[in-house]
């Protein structure tokens, strides 16, 4: 079996870095596993069977990411949440049908990987491995309300679009009439899984939840004494940690959950401490 994988970029970003341990974890089993990202992002990691752009490829596509982020913008009036229209067309559908790949297996695509009508031209069976509610949704990558469950309408128009431009409205009618074809869903986690199942847009589509990857060879227990004392923390204290990267996604990722805990439980400072990863506020 020949895999396929498209992603935005191989080393930018937590679901390009989980769609490059899937790659390797099947490579690991024997299986034909291959690659292709849209940018380079510095020194790529190493690994078999990529399909890097080239630097003119990987400069022009940025270019398209921008402009993309910018009109996205532009009809918007909140841009709290990141949105994409992947609007500009890209013929990798071509290049793919022609190809030997039995599977494709999608996993983040914005930033202009591939167009929502291309991917619905695609005449492989698919595998969306999806890491934020975009793919079930308008033009948002997370969504405050429930318009990706009952359709999005001029009655329920986000009043943060600009006036007479929907853009969440305008991009979910080109994935309802582009994706006819069944694409198989893996959520990476039961809550994301029920949401695509539960949505307008992928309801009738094949769902599982199917964990990230992860190299436990690399990714193992170490003594507690001596990483404690390797990143000079205090040793006879209990340490609870939270990792968000970025201020803008202390929601998303739920560090306002996070902080309302630690006002609930009674502690003296003398025995417990609290530490953030990876947020430099």
């Amino acid at each position: 079996m020949k895999i396929l994988h498209l992603s935005y970029s191989i080393s930018k970003g937590g679901a390009s870095r989980a769609a490059l341990r899937i790659h390797q974890s099947l490579l690991e089993k024997n299986i034909n596993s291959f690659i292709k990202f849209n940018i380079l992002n510095g020194p790529e990691l190493n690994t078999e069977n990529i399909i890097k752009p080239s630097l003119f490829r990987s400069y022009f596509n940025k270019i398209k990411s921008a402009i993309e982020s910018r009109i996205s913008k532009i009809l918007r009036k909140n841009n709290f949440v990141k949105n994409s229209i992947s609007l500009f067309p890209t013929q990798l559908h071509k290049f793919i049908n022609k190809s030997d790949y039995d599977i494709v297996h999608l996993h983040w695509i914005n930033g202009e990987t591939i167009s929502i009508e291309d991917i619905g031209k695609i005449t492989k069976p698919l595998v969306w491995t999806i890491q934020d509610m975009w793919p079930f949704t308008g033009s948002e990558h997370y969504s405050f309300n429930t318009n990706w469950k009952n359709g999005y309408s001029n009655n329920n128009k986000n009043k943060a679009n600009l006036i007479n431009v929907d853009i969440e409205k305008f991009t979910w009618k080109r994935k309802i009439k582009s994706w006819k074809k069944k694409i198989n869903i893996v959520g990476t986690s039961k809550w994301i899984t029920n949401c695509a199942s539960n949505s307008y847009l992928m309801q009738k589509f094949p769902a599982l939840t199917i964990n990230n990857t992860l190299d436990i060879n690399f990714w193992k227990t170490q003594n507690k004494k001596e990483c404690k004392k390797y990143f000079n923390l205090p040793q006879n204290i209990k340490l609870i940690g939270f990792s968000s990267l970025g201020h803008k996604n202390e929601i998303l990722k739920g560090k306002d959950l996070f902080l309302s805990a630690i006002k609930k439980i009674n502690y003296d400072q003398k025995n417990i401490a609290f530490f953030s990863i990876g947020d430099s506020n």
